[in-house]
């Protein structure tokens, strides 16, 4: 079975990045540009990791980190600018 991996960011060009770079034949990589569908597919599916931008426009990363922190226990990258 497959590793899911989940990106959090705004910026397009970094979400294609981190998919080219981690994604191979055992892993798999999902980003969303905003938090609300951030949530929604953690929610939805298994994540084996998320790395998440800190600074995201509509909200505060720390209260997307804090609701999946609440939520399940998963190790979390966080990049900042």
């Amino acid at each position: 079975m497959k590793k899911s991996v989940l990106v959090i960011d705004d910026d397009l060009n970094a979400c294609r990045d981190l998919k080219s770079a981690l994604e191979d034949e055992e892993t798999e990589v999902h980003y969303t540009l905003s938090t609300d569908e951030a949530l929604c597919a953690f929610m939805k599916w298994n994540f084996c990791l998320v790395i998440m931008n800190s600074s995201l426009p509509e909200s505060n990363g720390c209260e997307v980190l804090k609701i999946i922190r609440q939520t399940k226990a998963i190790p979390i990258i966080v990049l900042s600018t």
